[in-house]
């Protein structure tokens, strides 16, 4: 049972009052009810039957028949429990239209970016036999007042309670954001703590290193130094043998033509030699220092003071 309050159309002054009941009947469908409705003078009476819904529809309706159902039960029967059915039945305007002991006329419309467009109605013609029960209509309408009161201060408690959780969790939140905050600041601060010792560590190493390497880079330039040395005096040694070899043959020639003269002057004076072998054994070692002082070598001058002592004996057996 519900009590609807419709206004006149085009904002005319005054409303018509509406009672909604259902139908007592086994199978009634949700929108088989009994309509009564009264400007405060006459009463206006329809019984709607589901079934017969879409004939009420207009014919240029921006609407399906689902959504023309979902809106009659809406607005009709108060039901809004179903989402779905609520988002249809939203920005929906009742107007009621009397003509004075002929009928009433609900009309149903929408308004859409300053676009008035008409869904449907329910005519209610004039019924005399019908009796409006307006103490009745009182009680019912109280009744459903305080239920919905009920209802609102329920839901009311229930959002206060959130509220507080929801303040509570923001509390909460912001404490541990604060105290996230402090903890990554403590971090930073020992992670720049821990980071300048690295770096002081790093430097008195490198430091110690740096000192080190200025003692033993000295020792490894001589290092490397020494091989050019050691060549220059490989090649000094080299050359200064090179030389030496150059000047041993000219030496040889002298030594040569020396002996050659001694032989001479020894064949000119083998008279002279019969008896003095041991003086011919004398000469011999001056003429060694003599190959020996210049040359360095006494071979040859040997052999030929061999083969001149030998031309003395020959002779000395001749003679």
């Amino acid at each position: 049972m519900g009590l609807l309050r419709i206004p006149h159309q085009d904002g005319q002054e005054g409303f018509v009052l509406v009672h909604i009941a259902p139908l007592a009947q086994k199978g009634a469908a949700a929108l088989d009810v009994k309509i009564l409705a009264t400007e405060g003078s006459a009463p206006f009476a329809l019984t709607l039957k589901q079934n017969q819904i879409q004939k009420l529809k207009s014919k240029k309706a921006p609407c399906t028949d689902d959504e023309w159902e979902a809106i009659l039960e809406v607005i009709l029967l108060q039901q809004e429990s179903d989402p779905d059915k609520a988002a249809a039945a939203e920005g929906i305007e009742v107007e009621a239209a009397v003509e004075e002991d002929v009928a009433v006329e609900l009309i149903f419309k929408k308004s859409t970016s300053g676009i008035t467009q008409r869904l449907g109605s329910l005519r209610l013609p004039h019924d005399e036999d019908q009796e409006i029960e307006l103490f009745d209509w009182c009680g019912a309408s109280i009744s459903h007042s305080h239920s919905l009161t009920s209802t609102l201060q329920s839901a009311q408690a229930a959002l206060r309670k959130e509220q507080s959780k929801s303040q509570k969790l923001a509390e909460q939140l912001e404490e541990l954001i604060k105290a996230k905050g402090e903890n990554e600041h403590s971090l930073l601060e020992k992670f720049a703590l821990l980071l300048n010792e690295k770096k002081a560590k790093i430097r008195e190493l490198q430091g110690g290193r740096g000192g080190d390497e200025g003692v033993e880079m000295p020792s490894r330039h001589k290092k490397e130094d020494s091989p050019v040395v050691d060549s220059k005096k490989a090649g000094a040694s080299r050359r200064g043998k090179r030389k030496a070899e150059t000047v041993e043959p000219e030496e040889m020639d002298v030594d040569a033509d020396e002996e050659g003269r001694e032989e001479e002057a020894t064949r000119d004076t083998s008279d002279d030699q019969e008896t003095e072998d041991e003086d011919g054994e004398d000469e011999e070692p001056v003429t060694a220092k003599k190959a020996g002082g210049r040359g360095g070598k006494a071979g040859p001058v040997d052999q030929d003071m061999d083969l001149d002592g030998e031309a003395t004996e020959s002779e000395d057996d001749g003679l």
